[in-house]
């Protein structure tokens, strides 16, 4: 995500070049804060349907008490103003006995906050926080949303350590005329097609589904699912599916710009798995652009 334009800040004298100096000018005179370097193209015509960030953590009982769990959701709601509609979501407990399996309402089992028009959601439960939007338009403002909803539960509820990070970008690749797995063949990576890229085999093909683990380095996994969904499967137009799960499992303490950290590596795999299954033909029709992705 490269940065466009030119600054007219005056550069400091001779021989204060640093960039100490470099960055003290910049506080004086810049109108607005320093923005991350972008990294890679916004697509104009975007496949990506749902995003996700989530963390989990050890259960923290107070959010489960009757005590003390109205106070904590009561600081939450104030503090999380962007997010105003507050739902608790029912959980069912599902008891076998001498008349059989019975289903009875439990207690309430997570917790979500959401934006006004409903594109963005908080999920809070006892054992994890995530982050869901329909509407992702660049990682920098995701991101930037959720190191202030960590670090308001990070205040509030005080979770003791972060067990998982984990962020999944979701992809509905369409294509006009490409109804079957045969007709991706030359709008996908040969890697991706598996059969469909088979002469044999690809005009038998009626549906496809494949799930990749990777071990990105010693920390960093990726489950890639992929796959072509014909109408029958969903009941809305064929698409291939994209849905690209990166994580962390690590216990550490639960700090959200460690999060954050790991948010930035995980945006960069998922770019390139996602670059790297696409044919140019398929890429261009995204209409990749200067900006934020």
């Amino acid at each position: 995500m490269s940065e466009a334009g030119t600054s007219n800040t005056p550069h400091p004298r001779s021989g204060e070049g640093s960039e100490a100096a470099i960055a003290d000018v910049c506080t004086i005179m810049c109108p607005v804060p320093a923005v991350p370097p972008r990294k890679h193209p916004k697509l104009a015509r975007s496949p990506l349907v749902n995003v996700v960030c989530q963390v989990r953590f050890p259960p923290v009982l107070a959010l489960g008490a009757e005590g003390t769990k109205h106070e904590l959701l009561a600081a939450l709601q104030r503090d999380l103003a962007d997010y105003p509609l507050f739902a608790q979501l029912m959980g069912q407990e599902i008891v076998l006995g001498p008349e059989g399996v019975q289903s009875h309402e439990a207690k309430p089992a997570s917790f979500r906050f959401s934006s006004d028009d409903d594109v963005w959601n908080i999920g809070l439960s006892l054992d994890s926080l995530s982050l869901q939007t329909t509407r992702y338009d660049h990682f920098n403002d995701f991101v930037d949303r959720w190191r202030s909803i960590a670090s308001v539960v990070q205040a509030h509820v005080a979770p003791s350590r972060q067990l998982r990070v984990g962020l999944r970008y979701v992809d509905e690749l369409r294509a006009e005329g490409a109804d079957s797995p045969a007709k991706w063949a030359d709008l996908l990576a040969p890697e991706v097609l598996g059969l469909a890229a088979s002469k044999s085999w690809a005009p038998m093909a009626t549906q496809s589904f494949q799930e990749w683990v990777l071990n990105i380095d010693e920390e960093v996994r990726c489950t890639i699912r992929h796959g072509f969904l014909p109408p029958a499967v969903h009941g809305r137009d064929p698409f291939y599916l994209l849905d690209t799960d990166c994580y962390i499992e690590h216990v550490g303490p639960f700090q959200p710009e460690t999060q954050v950290a790991h948010l930035d590596r995980f945006n960069d795999v998922a770019y390139k798995l996602f670059r790297d299954s696409l044919a140019e033909p398929l890429y261009a029709a995204f209409e990749p652009e200067e900006g934020e992705s």
